[in-house]
């Protein structure tokens, strides 16, 4: 068992390394997902305000 062991051990650290870089590529990937949306959100809004000063409606958003 001992053999087994030391012979797996370098091949375990591989794997416990890659599965930590996995994890973080996945939460990287979920921020920069959240982040997107805001700006879409954001683009969508700026886009709708655009509209509505080219159409002549110069409408003052809520608490900005």
């Amino acid at each position: 068992e001992e053999k087994i062991r030391a012979a797996t051990s370098p091949i375990r650290a591989l794997l416990d390394r890659t599965e930590k870089e996995r994890d973080e590529a996945k939460l990287s990937a979920s921020i920069a997902l959240s982040q997107v949306q805001v700006l879409e959100t954001k683009l969508t809004e700026a886009s709708s305000f655009l509209t509505g000063w080219k159409n002549g409606k110069h409408l003052v958003a809520a608490g900005r």
